[in-house]
């Protein structure tokens, strides 16, 4: 039997403490409309089978413990997350990214820190991907999740064309709609908090860091704001030792 109300806890904790809003989690879903979450949130509806994978693979936790089988997230999950790796690596040597980056401008650049030295992180053939925790992982997913979804939008949108990461992120800041604001604040936190803190640790804190969740779903949200002054404690501590 379903239990609805266990699923909608479940899915509001997860949500919050990944700092989506309503309306950007049914955008990511491809909902028609944010009031499925709602219903979802309210227990008022049961997901089908395809959404409810579809809401597990963007936080890369087990669908058994969205459902409250299982008290681990990541235990029973780490298949789902080798596939979700293998995916976004495909997506990397796809050639329409090459052909089209204007398309993916935020994934794109987003993926640099990879190109740069650690593509073998999500390379099936790689054991690099294996340092790093399953909650780790499931993050840096959830961050690639985050922005390729942002880059579509503002393709369709007409917006991040020919500009560089900082340039649109600033410019959607002050264009003044909140809806902007909010997802130019995520993206800001999935690039430069989420990937550069899991992909440039110092050497010595390598092991640390690799096995440091910062969207931790076993503890309670905290606002984008609390989890960059987090960021801001461990990057300091690492910059001590430089």
């Amino acid at each position: 039997m379903f239990q609805r109300k266990i699923f909608a806890k479940n899915l509001n904790h997860i949500r919050e403490v990944h700092n989506l809003t309503i309306t950007q989690i049914a955008e990511i879903l491809k909902f028609k409309s944010r009031s499925s979450i709602n219903d979802f949130e309210s227990a008022r509806t049961s997901p089908s089978v395809e959404i409810l994978f579809g809401i597990a693979d963007l936080f890369g936790v087990s669908t058994d413990w969205m459902l409250g089988r299982s008290s681990d997230a990541y235990a029973f999950n780490i298949d789902t997350i080798k596939r979700l790796e293998a995916t976004f690596y495909s997506l990397l040597m796809h050639p329409s990214l090459v052909k089209y980056p204007e398309r993916h401008h935020f994934y794109e650049a987003s993926l640099h820190l990879i190109h740069s030295s650690n593509l073998d992180l999500l390379d099936s053939n790689s054991s690099k991907r294996e340092e790093f925790c399953p909650a780790a992982r499931a993050n840096i997913l959830f961050a690639l999740q985050v922005l390729l979804y942002a880059s579509q939008k503002y393709y369709e949108d007409g917006l991040g064309l020919d500009v560089n990461l900082p340039t649109l992120i600033s410019t959607l800041f002050l264009k003044g709609k909140k809806t902007e604001k909010a997802l130019a604040e995520l993206c800001h936190f999935c690039y430069y908090d989420v990937l550069e803190f899991y992909w440039n640790p110092h050497p010595s804190l390598e092991s640390t860091f690799k096995n440091t969740i910062i969207l931790d779903i076993s503890k309670e949200p905290q606002s984008l704001k609390d989890l960059d002054s987090k960021i801001i404690y461990l990057s300091k501590k690492q910059a001590s030792i430089y």
